[in-house]
């Protein structure tokens, strides 16, 4: 058998030199492989990238170690000159820093992202930039200045036609508008939003818009709408496993429940709030879920359990630096402490609480706060300090409740306008309908007479064509004259209408205004008093207030009713009983009661009227309930059978000394009531009560609207 020659050149003549050669040649391959791959890692454009993947993507999960990453992506942008990825991660830094609650390096590096973007000249970039600098001002207090950033911001995503930025523009403005208490204003940005979202499947949006708008809801007294979003926002936030939406929403849920007092449900909500904070590592979210468990425990009763979750709360808060969360906690520990007995420590946590809101901007939180120092100052026995505390929390409640009568308006002026297009939509229709029934006679005429032409005798024809056209033509000159009447009517109707609306809203306002003006007196007056020293002078410039109060709540209750030009005097009398006992009812208990008939009085009876319960009400409380622990006092007001009123203050106090004589008192207070008697063309009266105390009457005869 022949076997080919082989050539000893073509192989190796050591076998295990040929493996090694393979060896070398297969580790040199790898060596080169991982140079490239190394190579690659440190090229800057590729790390810059890698960097911005992963700080986006981990910067509102887990910021601490984030925020190397982001200086370490602002330092390679720097350094190859690339503004964008230099303003993206001024923008993350922002996001980290807000989440640390430092406020100064918050703005700094929001408004580096947007100078930055500027430079860039990219729309969508600009928009971005505009929005982070929103969020910074948001936190910081400045929501005005918040919304015309977010307002750029939707303007440039329209410019760069980017459906992210437009999204979370609308977004945006509608959480401040809430914030500022325009709802209505909020709700139209939210549904707006809510619309693209849909339409663009722009769905990591919705959890947050579905949230804001269940809060608006809330905040509006619409419970049912409330829940319905509140409830999609839990679904949305839970199937894109968004924590941070969830624990808000909920929180939310949370206080939806209180306020229909289903205080078990609350509490279920709140524990579910904070254990979703915790799980996501969201601090400022766990501790305000606390405070609201230590609310919730304390009006169950359980002050134990209250205790430990506000304690949890002051830790958070302490640990974090938050003034936001150490205000709620400290607030919810001196409730706890006040219900405890413990009043001086109650009032050293609240005091705290007061500071820290104060710097936080929280108006209905101080209101609480202030609430619970004057209770605490006053149970502890520091009477001044809990006078000056209680004149705070009815300046705060009265700017809170100005605020809500201002969005009363402008919900009346919504429903106004909504009422007017639909009347005029009404009309239209009408006339719409008026010209097809007219059409549809005359045709029903012309049908008539040919019909009828049919049955004479063809010698009549000529006579009868000639009469029909005669009756189309009287017909349709009658149409014409109606549709002109018709209309001239309807023109005068729409400027009576006007002018009837003109005239409403200027009364409105003017009442507006007085009102305004009256109450920048009251806070003159409190001022002057907090200035003065002799007790005299204080006493006086509060009396001074009191009447002052007394004229602005008739002009508030005048334009922010639907009928202005009288008031329901029942209303009017029970609201300014609550203000009085506010101002003077501090230490004693005092059982009110009521025998009002139905009336209403126009602003020339309605003001003295107002005047004179004033003086006698304060007089009550000045000098019968004085030193006691409770007292009774006893309103009326009914008609006689000649048409004259009596209104009768009496309580059970020592009454007026023996032998007391108006005339020839010095009774500032007394006098003034004969005098608003007198100008009511009616008289004052003073006897003795049921109780033994004074009885006040006066008769009066209503003046003439």
């Amino acid at each position: 058998m022949l076997r080919t020659p082989i050539d000893p050149e073509s192989q190796p003549a050591d076998p295990k030199q040929w493996v090694r050669t393979k060896f070398w040649m297969l580790m040199l391959f790898v060596v080169s492989i991982g140079y490239l791959d190394a190579q690659s890692d440190t090229c800057p454009s590729t790390r810059l990238g890698a960097l911005n993947k992963e700080v986006f993507a981990n910067v509102v999960k887990d910021p601490d170690p984030t925020y190397f990453k982001a200086w370490e992506m602002l330092q390679l942008a720097r350094e190859e000159g690339m503004p964008t990825l230099e303003s993206r991660a001024h923008g993350y830094l922002s996001t980290i820093w807000n989440q640390r609650n430092r406020l100064d390096s918050t703005i700094f590096h929001s408004r580096k992202s947007l100078e930055l973007s500027i430079r860039s000249g990219s729309a969508a970039e600009i928009s971005n930039g505009y929005s982070t600098l929103g969020n910074a001002l948001e936190t910081f207090g400045e929501l005005d200045s918040a919304y015309a950033a977010f307002e750029n911001s939707y303007q440039w995503g329209l410019k760069s036609n980017n459906r992210r930025s437009i999204s979370r523009g609308l977004l945006n403005m509608g959480m401040v508008q809430r914030t500022l208490g325009d709802y209505l204003k909020s709700l139209r940005h939210l549904h707006e939003a809510e619309r693209l979202c849909l339409e663009w499947k722009a769905y990591p949006f919705l959890p947050n818009l579905y949230w804001t708008m269940g809060e608006v809801y809330l905040l509006l007294g619409e419970a049912d709408l409330a829940s319905e979003n509140l409830h999609k926002a839990l679904a949305k936030s839970r199937r894109s496993k968004k924590r941070l939406v969830a624990a808000r929403t909920q929180l939310s849920l949370g206080t939806h429940a209180m306020l229909i007092r289903d205080t078990s449900e609350a509490l279920c909500w709140f524990n579910a709030s904070q254990q979703t904070a915790r799980e996501g590592h969201y601090p400022r979210l766990e501790a305000l879920a606390a405070a609201k468990i230590s609310e919730t425990y304390l009006a169950l009763g359980r002050t134990v359990d209250a205790m430990a979750a506000a304690q949890v709360a002051v830790v958070i808060g302490r640990r974090d630096d938050d003034k936001v969360i150490l205000g709620q906690a400290f607030l919810a520990l001196g409730l706890v402490e006040l219900q405890l007995g413990n009043f001086e420590v109650a009032y050293r946590d609240c005091d705290q609480a007061h500071a820290f809101a104060r710097q936080t901007g929280q108006t209905n939180e101080r209101i609480a706060i202030c609430e619970c120092l004057w209770k605490s100052a006053e149970k502890a026995g520091k009477m001044s300090v809990a006078f000056f505390q209680h004149r705070e929390f009815i300046h705060l409640r009265d700017s809170l409740h100005n605020r809500e009568g201002n969005m009363e308006i402008a919900r009346f002026e919504a429903n106004l306008q909504y009422e007017r297009q639909r009347v005029t939509d009404r009309i239209s229709q009408a006339n719409q309908r008026l010209q097809r029934e007219v059409a549809y006679q005359m045709q029903l005429g012309i049908e008539k007479e040919r019909t009828r032409s049919w049955w004479w005798i063809s010698g009549f024809a000529a006579i009868l064509a000639v009469g029909g056209g005669l009756a189309v033509i009287i017909i349709r000159r009658q149409n014409r004259r109606l549709v002109t009447q018709n209309g001239l009517i309807q023109d005068q109707n729409r400027s009576i209408q006007n002018t009837l609306e003109e005239k409403e809203v200027l009364l409105r306002e003017v009442h507006h205004r007085v009102k305004n003006n009256l109450q920048v007196m009251v806070s003159l007056l409190e001022m002057q008093a907090s200035k003065v020293e002799d007790l005299n002078a204080i006493e006086a410039l509060l009396t001074s207030k009191g009447r002052v109060q007394a004229m602005s709540l008739i002009h508030k209750k005048l334009y922010q009713q639907s009928n202005i030009t009288d008031v329901n005097f029942g209303e009017y009398l029970t609201q300014l009983v609550v203000a009085i006992e506010g101002l003077h009812g501090v230490g004693t208990k005092v059982e009110t009661t009521f025998d009002l008939v139905e009336c209403r009085f126009g602003i020339d009876t309605a003001v003295p009227l107002g005047l004179i319960l004033n003086e006698l009400i304060t007089n009550a409380y000045k000098y019968a309930f004085v030193g006691r622990a409770e007292g009774r006092l006893s309103l009326s007001l009914l008609q006689n059978s000649e048409g004259t009123y009596d209104l009768e203050v009496q309580d059970d106090g020592n009454g007026l000394p023996q032998g007391f004589d108006l005339d020839q008192s010095d009774t500032m207070g007394l006098q003034l009531v004969e005098g608003l008697a007198r100008q009511l063309r009616g008289r004052f009266m003073i006897g003795r009560s049921l109780w033994g105390g004074p009885l006040f009457t006066v008769r009066f005869t209503p003046q003439s609207r």
